[in-house]
C-alpha cells in the first residue's frame, strides 16, 4: 500500500494527539485515586484537631 505523505503525516498528528490525551487521563486518574486513598486519613486529622480546639478551650475556660 503506498501513503502519501500527507496521510502518513496526518496519522502521526492523530497518534499524538491520542498519545497525549491518554497521558493527561492517567494523570487524572493517579490524583483521583490518591485523594480516595488519603481522604480518610485527612477526616481523621481533621476530627483531632477539632478534639484538641475543644480541650484546650476547656483548659483557659478553667482558668
Amino acid at each position: 500500500m503506498i501513503y502519501r505523505m500527507s496521510d502518513q503525516t496526518k496519522s502521526q498528528i492523530m497518534l499524538a494527539a491520542i498519545f497525549i490525551i491518554c497521558v493527561h487521563v492517567i494523570g487524572l486518574m493517579k490524583i483521583f485515586a490518591w485523594e480516595m486513598l488519603h481522604k480518610n486519613s485527612i477526616k481523621r486529622e481533621i476530627k483531632r484537631l477539632e478534639l484538641r480546639i475543644v480541650e484546650l478551650s476547656e483548659a483557659v475556660g478553667k482558668k
